[in-house]
């Protein structure tokens, strides 16, 4: 069971409404040996309530460590030096060629060897944290920049954008993500992981010869709720290398070359020099 699950199902035995569960952990650091025994005492002979004796006889084949509660001490210990926590998103967005490829790699660039600096990624260095700061990643987002050519023409030539990239998007794409050359997640197609943000999913005005006519694609719906949560969150630690990828079984071209990117959303943990 997950250190949240334990503790938020022993609070509500005790009686602690479970919103305050970490304000009742952090607390914990000042409670008695007997208040510690008695807490995890409770929630230890009711599990074995529950699990019954099938359960048991499970567990006399596991080894002790097995039913041991997890160190919350030395756990806020390894925490220490990381004395601040921000809303962060990590991203990283690269150019799409009109040819299409069968492969980009994304968080390998920084932002000052980024093409187009600070807007194409916020990374301080390739595939990896600084030292003193961690990453706690909560979604994935995969966002689409058509060219302004591509969904907008004037007459009634009309425009390709939406089409295209929605092509780009689900004709066989997968997404790959990896930290410490361990893979993490493969999610198909890419309108899975939707952007939760741009002007809207299509938006189509078809009008006579001389009006304008305006078909663009977003990802999802532009809502920072309509997003691919990642349950349980990807933690990256310092100086661990990480990348996404976003792959093609077969180029998708577009008529004008655009972007395309991705981020990695959550919180950012560091030390306040």
């Amino acid at each position: 069971m997950r250190i949240e699950a334990i503790v938020k199902q022993q609070v509500a035995r005790v009686g602690i409404a479970r919103r305050f569960w970490r304000e009742f952990l952090g607390d914990s650091s000042k409670w008695s040996p007997a208040k510690t025994a008695d807490f995890f005492g409770r929630f230890a002979a009711e599990e074995a309530r529950v699990v019954g004796a099938a359960g048991q006889q499970l567990l006399s084949v596991l080894p002790p460590s097995i039913g041991a509660m997890p160190d919350f001490r030395a756990f806020q210990n390894e925490l220490a030096g990381y004395n601040e926590v921000v809303r962060w998103p990590l991203y990283s967005y690269k150019a799409y060629a009109t040819t299409g490829q069968t492969q980009l790699t994304f968080f390998d660039q920084t932002d000052g060897t980024a093409t187009l600096g600070r807007a194409d990624t916020n990374m301080q260095a390739p595939n990896q944290l600084p030292g003193n700061q961690m990453h706690v990643a909560h979604a994935l987002r995969v966002l689409t920049f058509p060219a302004f050519a591509d969904f907008a023409a004037v007459g009634v030539v009309g425009s390709v954008a939406a089409g295209e990239w929605l092509r780009a998007l689900i004709t066989g794409s997968w997404c790959e993500v990896t930290i410490s050359d361990k893979l993490y997640l493969i999610a198909a197609p890419l309108t899975l992981l939707p952007a939760g943000c741009g002007v809207g999913t299509f938006v189509e005005n078809s009008g006579i010869a001389t009006a304008n006519t305006f078909g663009h694609v977003n990802n999802g719906v532009p809502s920072n709720e309509a997003i691919y949560k990642l349950d349980p969150p990807l933690g990256i630690l310092p100086t661990r290398t990480f990348g996404v990828t976003l792959n093609w079984r077969a180029v998708q071209t577009v008529t004008t070359a655009g972007r395309i990117g991705t981020i990695l959303d959550g919180w950012r943990l560091r030390s306040v020099q």
